[in-house]
């Protein structure tokens, strides 16, 4: 039945089925025509003459001219006789249609419609289609096809004119030379098949790889109410010309378990909306309607302008977002009027120096060392920390990323240099010459900078880890450097860079490691906020006298007047009343519950800035940043301001062990007060002191014994009540 009815073999007159298919087939073929039989394919007018043959069933061996008449004068049984065409026949008597078959049996192609008219003719396509196609590009490697002949091609790193010369050797072989230039006509015909725009028009312009054909023609081939569902990679999205994939679409970011998307679709809206991790640490696999993300062109226009910085919306980018609501916290940052990317000659990049190549040509060497000087400086990503340049420090014996020791703030000299395990090798004046030129004609070696770790942690504390760093500190590649022409401008955006509305962003590219494309994107703002910005920002990242000139030229006379926006024995007044324009060591923040309000500040204030509102603040902070919540909800701080426990991971070695904290008698008081209490150190009211005996390897001259006093009572922050607070002071103060 099969044979007679559809392939139609040895049939007298093939059957409608076999030959629609051959003449699909035919189509198809001509993308993978073989380079030898060149002469065979056909011109515009024996295309259509084959195609008449093949569905109509006259045919000419010949040339146009000498085709058979058109059935005008013939009778009704002569053109039945005529009608009728045998397919085998016909390829056996035209080269051409018997080398398009065998192209066609070579390559299997599939046409939908056609295998599957009755789904399309009753139900307009497919109600389901799921796959996980696969993740490959079309892509010619020579050496790879060669070293089938000869493994040297593989195993031997040729260049491209060894390659060359070696192939002219190996093509002599009559089995390499025919495996070699068929494999190069399968790839060949792959690629301008499915790179055709006739073909896939949404893929216009892109790089081919085989999941992105499924993704049209699974649109194309289910039904208006049919999903697909691929495992594929989000890249898609990203593509800056892969617009014409997105039209209008459903998008849920962070999915771990399929039952989360029933869930999404299922789901109560009244219910709360789960963040990306839940209580206990772990991927959050519940779903949410809010968890859906219906994009259409509104929705792409915001993504266009600010993660493209254009208006060309068929063309957007994908962020990854994993609520609904987050896309209004989105709008505020493209609402916005300048950019980092629209002052290009203002600001410069850099990572400065490569860590391998600086070292083989001599400008610096590894010697893990406290520097004499800044211009002895040159700094790894763990030694900063969001708005802390002063995070950590080399340990005498650093190999590794976890080598390294927290610096207390409230013990550092002046002019204290953390430990860094490089140092300039060249001479003076030729390192001084290697270092990056700004586009002011400038060393960046002179400038104060935004410096940054390159690599962004999408699923750590927070993602973009900046400090200003002074002039004349050098840098490895591991971090990121972004200076701008006016010291002010640095001393802003670097406290804008350091809120969580900012490193929303960051999250939101999902990109891994940075550079001026992605952080082109971010708002360059000056608003009635930002003398308070630049104050706060210049209070958490002067930790020693080599930021006196940044803070004396950003001084403002307003700012001995400010207060904190809450009331805390630990957030001294004095803190503000004191300040002159002249840095001294009491000017910076050092205790861990000012920096921590600091930051919540810097927090409302951006996000003021930024025209967001006091929810949308709140929920980035519960969505998208769970580390830090989870860190909030178990860190403690004592009377003093002082963490006397943690669960930052970043963090260890500081404060008192989890058995100490939590255990009955495990660390006795120095100092007792009044009130009764149960022996567990969190318990502890007030009057009652602890002390901690460390080694102390931050400074130079060390290591030493060193005794850390904490005082009861100890607590915790909530950063959603304290935003809630911040955010009224903030707005009683700028009301008007």
């Amino acid at each position: 039945m099969l044979r007679t009815m559809y392939r139609s073999e040895n049939a007298k007159n093939a059957g409608a089925y076999a030959r629609l298919k051959f003449a699909m087939d035919y189509w198809c073929a001509l993308w993978f025509w073989p380079i030898d039989k060149a002469d065979l394919l056909p011109s515009r007018s024996e295309f259509l003459n084959d195609m008449y043959m093949i569905l109509v069933g006259l045919y000419s061996t010949n040339s146009d001219s000498q085709q058979l008449s058109m059935l005008e004068d013939a009778d009704e049984e002569d053109t039945d006789i005529l009608l009728q065409v045998n397919l085998d026949e016909l390829c056996a008597l035209l080269p051409r249609l018997r080398l398009a078959r065998t192209i066609a049996q070579q390559n299997h192609f599939m046409h939908w419609e056609l295998e599957f008219a009755d789904v399309f003719a009753e139900r307009g396509g497919f109600d389901l289609m799921i796959g996980n196609p696969p993740w490959i590009k079309i892509e010619w490697n020579e050496q790879g096809v060669l070293a089938d002949a000869n493994p040297m091609f593989a195993v031997k790193k040729l260049t491209a004119t060894q390659t060359t010369h070696e192939r002219q050797t190996a093509l002599e072989n009559a089995h390499t030379h025919s495996m070699y230039f068929a494999e190069y006509e399968m790839l060949s015909g792959e690629q301008n098949f499915l790179n055709a725009v006739q073909n896939y028009p949404a893929l216009k312009g892109q790089q081919t790889n085989l999941f992105k054909c499924f993704l049209p023609l699974s649109w194309e081939k289910t039904n208006e109410s049919g999903i697909a569902a691929f495992v594929h990679p989000e890249g898609v999205y990203d593509d800056p010309k892969g617009g014409a994939l997105m039209v209008s679409f459903d998008t849920i970011s962070n999915l771990y378990d399929a039952k989360s998307i029933v869930e999404c679709y299922q789901g109560e809206a009244s219910a709360p909306i789960p963040g990306i991790k839940d209580a206990n640490g772990d991927w959050n696999i519940t779903g949410h309607p809010d968890r859906i993300i219906h994009v259409t062109q509104r929705e792409l226009e915001v993504f266009a302008k600010l993660f493209d910085g254009n208006d060309k919306w068929p063309q957007a980018r994908l962020p990854v977002l994993h609520v609904r609501s987050l896309i209004g916290a989105l709008s505020c940052i493209a609402s916005q009027t300048q950019y980092i990317s629209d002052i290009k000659t203002e600001i410069f990049g850099s990572e400065m120096w490569h860590e391998t190549n600086a070292q083989k040509d001599g400008t610096m060497v590894r010697n893990v060392h406290f520097p004499e000087s800044l211009t002895d400086m040159i700094i790894s990503g763990p030694h900063i920390a969001v708005a802390n340049p002063c995070f950590k420090t080399s340990r005498s014996i650093c190999r590794l990323n976890s080598d390294y020791d927290n610096i207390d703030l409230t013990s550092i000299s002046d002019s204290y240099l953390q430990r860094c395990n490089y140092q300039p090798y060249c001479a003076p004046e030729e390192y001084e010459e290697r270092a990056p030129l700004t586009p002011w004609n400038c060393k960046n070696y002179y400038s104060y900078r935004i410096a940054m770790r390159n690599m962004f942690n999408q699923g750590g504390e927070q993602t973009l880890m900046s400090a200003i760093i002074p002039p004349k500190v050098g840098h490895v590649h591991a971090v990121y450097e972004l200076g701008f022409k006016n010291d002010v401008d640095t001393a802003l955006m670097s406290g804008l860079m350091e809120s969580i509305p900012y490193d929303f962003y960051i999250k939101a590219t999902g990109k891994g490691s940075g550079g001026i494309g992605v952080l082109g994107g971010l708002p360059i703002i000056r608003s009635i906020y930002s003398i308070r910005i630049i104050l706060t920002t210049l209070l958490l990242n002067s930790l020693n006298e080599y930021y006196a000139p940044l803070w004396k030229k950003c001084w403002n006379v307003v700012w001995p007047f400010t207060t904190w926006s809450k009331s805390d024995p630990r957030l001294s007044p004095a803190r503000f009343t004191s300040l002159t324009s002249e840095w001294t060591w009491d000017t910076p923040l050092r205790t861990d519950y000012e920096r921590r309000q600091a930051l919540v500040e810097i927090d409302v204030l951006t996000a003021m800035a930024l025209g967001m509102t006091l929810q949308q603040l709140k929920t980035i902070y519960r969505i998208q940043f769970p580390v830090l919540q989870s860190y909030e909800a178990d860190t403690w701080y004592d009377a003093n301001g002082r963490i006397i426990f943690t669960n930052n991971r970043s963090l260890t070695g500081v404060g008192f062990t989890r058995p100490e904290w939590e255990n009955a008698g495990a660390v006795q008081p120095i100092k007792r007060g009044d009130a009764p209490w149960d022996g567990i150190m969190k318990h502890a009211p007030a009057g009652y002191v602890f002390a901690r005996t460390i080694t102390d390897d931050t400074m130079p001259g060390g290591p030493v014994q060193r005794t850390i006093e904490y005082a009861a009572p100890f607590d915790r922050c909530d950063r959603e009540q304290d935003y809630e607070t911040a955010w009224k002071f903030f707005e009683e103060k700028y009301k008007e």
